[in-house]
């Protein structure tokens, strides 16, 4: 089962599961039967109103009725955080993608584009099956998915990655202050894909010998910055890696 990592601004990493197939079929085919049901019982009253001579229902009345059936899930969903019955029973709800509650704009939108989704071609389906958070086209649109409730439990700061820092630390490179969040994060997970007890000749390490190569000679462009001639790139990617963290934790 996919688990989605969310690192967020404010360096708290998020880990989720994105919701299958199943259970959003589940849940969704829950919610079409209320929907249905919802409308048959509307057939039903204006049919024995109009037989017993009554008087017909009014066009506002009938207005409301149907608004309500219609954006049924969208009610939900606001009023519910992210849940309509069916996803209660199948225990799944929307949330964005840092795990907050969506606003009624996003939810708006998800809901207006479920007609594209679930519609005639039903393209929505093969999306959630292909993409990576198993999310559909109203979930791209709205930045919004959809993932089990009991997954939400790992909310931590990451302050482990700053064990190392002494309170007297000083960056050795200050431009890596410029980094963006998603480029220290690329620098990371570099990182961690070399092993440190494994030679530097087996295929895996040479491999990403070779990226932190390239990768070092973007950054020392991008910042202005020139290597140390005696530090690898290894070394250099981990200093400026550690130098952006540190920045990171004085700002906060």
């Amino acid at each position: 089962m996919p688990v989605s990592n969310i690192t967020t601004d404010q360096f708290v990493q998020i880990q989720q599961t994105p919701a299958g197939l199943p259970s959003r079929i589940g849940a969704a085919l829950i919610d079409y039967t209320i929907v249905i049901i919802y409308f048959y019982l509307f057939y039903w009253i204006n049919y024995y109103s109009v037989k017993n001579s009554y008087h017909t229902l009014s066009e506002y009345f009938i207005f409301i009725y149907f608004m309500i059936g219609a954006f049924y899930q969208f009610f939900f969903e606001t009023f519910n955080k992210g849940r309509t019955i069916g996803k209660i029973v199948f225990k799944i709800r929307v949330v964005n993608k840092d795990g907050s509650t969506p606003t009624i704009g996003s939810l708006f939108m998800r809901h207006i584009l479920r007609i594209v989704d679930y519609g005639v071609s039903g393209i929505g389906i093969f999306i959630i099956l292909f993409s990576k958070n198993n999310q559909r086209i109203g979930d791209f649109a709205a930045a919004t998915m959809v993932i089990h409730e009991g997954s939400y439990k790992q909310l931590r700061i990451t302050l482990d990655e700053f064990a190392y820092a002494s309170k007297d630390y000083t960056p050795v490179y200050p431009e890596a202050r410029n980094l963006s969040l998603g480029q220290a994060e690329l620098i990371r997970r570099l990182l961690s894909t070399y092993k440190t007890n494994q030679p530097k000749t087996t295929t895996k390490n040479a491999e990403t010998i070779k990226q932190m190569d390239i990768l070092t000679g973007k950054i020392c462009n991008m910042l202005n910055i020139e290597k140390s001639s005696k530090d690898s790139s290894f070394d250099f990617l981990t200093t400026i890696l550690h130098d952006y963290q540190h920045i990171a934790m004085e700002l906060i």
